[in-house]
């Protein structure tokens, strides 16, 4: 058995500095609702009112809604709807397996 090595020639570029440059995080929110259909940000209740207004102020790029199995779907609904009428394509829902 016998092998070789292949070596790669590597090209060395030396990246020119910008004073603008900077790291772009994604903005994420994440909305619990219980099955009280109470609506929590950051352990905070709130209303949708506040949740639209937040979102608008702070233009996320995501939302991960955290909703009880038993609350209500409108309630699910309504956050559903705030977020695309205010852009938000990635909206996820948290979910277990049964084992």
């Amino acid at each position: 058995l016998t092998s070789s090595f292949l070596s790669v020639p590597r090209i060395n570029v030396k990246l020119p500095k910008a004073v603008t440059s900077q790291i772009i995080e994604p903005k994420s929110l994440t909305i619990v609702i219980t099955s009280q259909n109470i609506f929590y940000i950051d352990d905070k209740p709130t209303v949708l009112f506040d949740i639209e207004d937040l979102i608008k102020k702070n233009k996320y790029d995501s939302v991960f809604i955290k909703a009880d199995r038993d609350a209500n779907l409108g309630s699910l609904v309504s956050i559903w709807d705030i977020c695309k009428r205010n852009g938000i394509e990635k909206i996820g829902l948290a979910t277990t397996s049964e084992e």
